[in-house]
């Protein structure tokens, strides 16, 4: 694989019950970790629950795009750097490249537009970690999305992969066991038809993992795990292109079923030593420093037995120390300890306490761009310490809130020739709010399009596998053009493939369970077609 491709490093971020390792060549490692982090899991949640409950986003491309594939490639080769550059600590601050990370979205958005669709596969494997280090969970989701609909569009089952492994990983560690088994079947499913081997292995993992939590979520009397016993299996020898050459992925499996994945294991410390491994939490930055310890360039060290050490924790400016993981510690910046087994301490940091609200934003625009989109734009609002995000108002009640970094949304699946009013409310990272901007206007365009696509027909729907149906049909028409179909199961809608899909895999149902099918056709303007006639299938047994 090219070594623009996807970087070699990887970092490692706290999610829920997981440890997620980002920037890796197979794909997410999702690692089970003995403390469960939550403020990540409920945004990143939050993120999944806000992008489901809004249709796709239609990319617009304002003006031509004109970059040669010598520029993407230069542009993709950054995106590579910035994420070495996060996985070896040299970033400590992800906000200080939101800049970049805006630039490269617009960059991916636009390769979208234009269906260079394996330059954007390419950003993408970089693309993903600089998102998921820097927090911006709904960019991820939507971009990982697009990229998922791309490959769909192109056939190309390498990005479908990709983009389901991706997805599953994410809602494995935003607490989502069925929707994870469900995108890491279907990852491992093509993976398997591709012969990608080390990717099989990294969904494979996934996959295992998402299989636990769903037994443990159906025998509610069964412990949750509380730690790893460490018995190392080799799961097998996987060739790492550029960088140094050759690793090992290890699997350690612990009493609890799960496992954690890494390409470099720490050598066992000297005899009569014990390892001291010392982690960063929480929203705000900051390091520790201690014998042998600078993390997060360096959070590992061996500590003779029986003596006591003195850990310091440094916070940068507008974070604050807010807890260490060994209670004796409390809040004091020097944690003192004395080591008589090998132990992991954890140092939380959190936005520095701040009453200042943000300015309102001001000069905010609304236009409409098509009968059923709304573009605003605004002047970013300044901060004391940062603004952390925009809470933006239709019609007087609450849309969404995005990003700080950004300073535009696309209000998208409006009615046609409907009037709306906006307002925009920044706030930081201690939710201190702002006054809400001053109103703006717009409304959409009649709709040119009300002819909605024929219904689609022969449907039938056949049982692969004790976990798996098959779906086929014949392709509607329309008078402009078809852009999806909308498939329903037992009644309630399960998801939306592209035009140039006449066929779905239905994969992760129980076993000897019968399952009905419709269909719809949908086109551009929003026009959907009656369902189709139902076909029904029962899985095999189990």
């Amino acid at each position: 694989m090219p070594q623009s491709e996807s970087p070699s490093a990887a970092a490692e971020l706290r999610i829920g019950a997981y440890l997620l390792e980002v920037g890796g060549r197979s794909g997410s490692f999702a690692q089970f970790q003995a403390e469960e982090e939550r403020e990540n899991a409920r945004e990143l949640a939050a993120a999944l629950d806000e992008q489901l409950q809004r249709p796709p986003a239609v990319v617009a491309a304002v003006e031509e795009f004109q970059e040669s594939a010598d520029a993407v490639t230069g542009r993709i080769e950054q995106a590579d750097k910035l994420v070495r550059a996060a996985a070896g600590g040299q970033l400590l601050d992800l906000g200080n490249v939101s800049g970049e990370v805006d630039s490269l979205l617009d960059l991916f958005a636009r390769l979208d537009s234009e269906g260079r669709f394996e330059e954007q596969l390419k950003l993408m494997r970089s693309l993903n970690g600089l998102l998921a280090l820097s927090l911006r969970w709904l960019d991820l989701i939507r971009s990982m999305l697009a990229l998922l609909r791309s490959a769909n569009a192109a056939g190309h089952a390498a990005g479908q992969a990709f983009a389901h492994h991706e997805l599953g990983s994410l809602n494995l560690c935003a607490g989502r066991p069925e929707a994870a088994a469900k995108h890491l079947g279907e990852a491992l499913r093509l993976e398997g038809a591709i012969g990608d081997l080390a990717g099989r292995c990294a969904t494979r993992h996934n996959l295992d993992s998402a299989h636990r939590d769903l037994a443990l979520r159906s025998g509610p009397r069964l412990p949750r795990p509380r730690r790893i016993r460490r018995l190392v299996v080799l799961a097998g020898a996987l060739a790492i292109a550029g960088g140094s050459g050759a690793g090992i992925a290890l699997a350690i499996h612990g009493g609890d079923g799960h496992q954690r994945s890494t390409t470099a294991p720490p050598p066992p410390p000297p005899p009569g030593r014990h390892r001291l491994t010392v982690t960063l939490a929480g929203k705000g930055t900051g390091s520790v420093r201690g014998p042998g310890i600078a993390c997060p360039n360096d959070c590992r060290a061996p500590i003779r037995e029986g003596h006591a050490v003195i850990l310091i924790a440094t916070p940068t400016n507008g974070s604050a120390l807010t807890s260490w993981s060994r209670p004796e510690c409390g809040r004091a910046s020097r944690c003192k300890l004395t080591l008589t087994r090998p132990l992991t301490i954890t140092a939380t940091f959190a936005p520095a306490t701040d009453h200042q609200p943000p300015t309102a934003p001001t000069g905010l625009r609304a236009v409409a761009v098509s009968p059923n989109e709304i573009d605003l734009s605004w002047v970013k609002s300044s901060d004391n310490v940062g603004v952390t995000g925009y809470v933006i108002y239709r019609d007087r009640l609450k849309l969404t809130t995005v990003s700080g970094t950004t300073t535009a949304y696309r209000d998208t699946g409006l009615a046609p020739s409907s009037g709306h009013v906006y307002s925009v409310q920044a706030v930081d990272a201690a939710e201190n709010a702002s006054p809400q901007s001053a109103l703006t206007k717009a409304k959409t365009p009649p709709a040119t399009d009300t002819q909605p696509p024929s219904t689609p027909a022969g449907l039938k729907a056949t049982a692969l596998s004790s976990s798996e149906i098959e779906l086929t049909w014949t392709a509607s028409t329309d008078n402009v053009g078809v852009t999806g179909y909308v498939i329903f199961r037992d009644g309630s809608e399960l998801t939306t493939v592209p035009a140039t899909q006449t066929s779905f895999q239905d994969t992760g149902l129980d076993f000897s369970t019968r399952h009905v099918y419709n269909i719809q056709a949908v086109d551009a303007a929003g026009n959907r077609s009656d369902e189709s006639s139902s076909a029904e299938a029962t899985t095999g047994p189990g």
